[in-house]
């Protein structure tokens, strides 16, 4: 058995993150604005960090049922987000950005003068209730032109993020942030034991129309994502939001991969529905769902004693 602590799980785990370069268009729904600013000569850059979102294709950490509730097996510590941003700059255009992450009053570089304008993050299910450290970190963004002007982003979403398994019961079972989401299943599905999916088993089914409804109350920039098995046998679903059009999502893989986050969306403020509809794929029909997810709101908030000069 391991339980928290900040050298073995925090300090190692929820911090960890990477650049990657993708392009500097921002997706849709972003919408937080510059922070703070400084200018000393000419025009501040223009900035816009996006919600987190998940990185599609990616999988999942796995965990296993504990009695104890401070067991670290029980807790997701890698579950693929992505931070990215876009700016611009009249003036003497942008030099680089910094992406800091904050945590219980305390900064951290964590990039700095980067050309790139997107931050890998693992996200996390502890929530901070056994000790070792804060349940998640969030993170600023600060974009600084030629001449030295900056402007600083507000704070992002926590690197917490809700997790359920098929059934619509949170996982870990014992998390104090995370409550039981509506489920509604039509048709036939069963259920799969494996080690290899989280938490020890998927739904499945290999019926054409059986499909399973999730309903989520969400506030402003969260995005919700479906995580499933992909095999040589695994077929086609289709994923509704609130009733709209279907998109379809393939779940062959020519080798088995665990714990695939396969489809993401960033839902409007309130309470949305999410269909996963078995298509009954010719050949390969079985579809198996083995969570679904929640990123955490952005707060908005400036961080505390956070200047343009940190």
């Amino acid at each position: 058995m391991r339980r928290f602590s900040a050298p073995s799980f925090l300090a190692g785990v929820v911090v960890a993150a990477s650049l990657v370069a993708v392009p500097a268009s921002a997706l849709p729904g972003s919408g937080s604005a510059a922070g703070l600013s400084d200018s000393p000569e000419g025009v501040t850059p223009s900035l816009s960090v996006d919600p987190l979102s998940f990185r599609l294709g990616e999988s999942i950490d796995a965990t296993t049922a504990s009695s104890d509730w401070c067991d670290t097996v029980g807790y997701h510590s890698d579950i693929p987000l992505r931070l990215t941003w876009s700016a611009t700059d009249a003036g003497s255009g942008l030099q680089g950005f910094d992406v800091i992450e904050y945590s219980d009053n305390v900064l951290t570089y964590e990039a700095q003068d980067t050309s790139q304008t997107s931050f890998d993050v693992r996200g996390i299910t502890y929530d901070g209730q056994c000790g070792g450290g804060p349940g998640g970190v969030r993170y600023t963004v600060k974009a600084r032109d030629h001449v030295g002007n900056t402007a600083m982003s507000r704070l992002s979403g926590s690197s917490f993020v809700s997790v359920w398994q098929q059934d619509g019961k949170p996982n870990p079972p014992y998390s104090t942030y995370t409550g039981d989401l509506g489920v509604t299943r039509v048709g036939t599905w069963q259920t799969a034991p494996c080690v290899c999916f989280d938490a020890g088993s998927t739904w499945y089914s290999t019926k054409g129309g059986s499909s399973l409804t999730y309903a989520v109350t969400t506030g402003p920039g969260q995005t919700f994502a479906v995580v499933m098995e992909k095999n040589s046998n695994r077929g086609r679903v289709g994923i509704r939001v609130n009733g709209g059009a279907a998109t379809t999502v393939d779940t062959y893989s020519s080798t088995g991969k665990h714990r695939v986050i396969v489809w993401q969306s960033q839902l409007t403020e309130g309470t949305s529905t999410i269909t996963v509809t078995n298509q009954a794929t010719a050949g390969r029909p079985r579809v198996d769902i083995d969570a679904v997810m929640l990123t955490s709101p952005p707060t908005g908030e400036v961080p505390m004693f956070l200047t343009p000069d940190f």
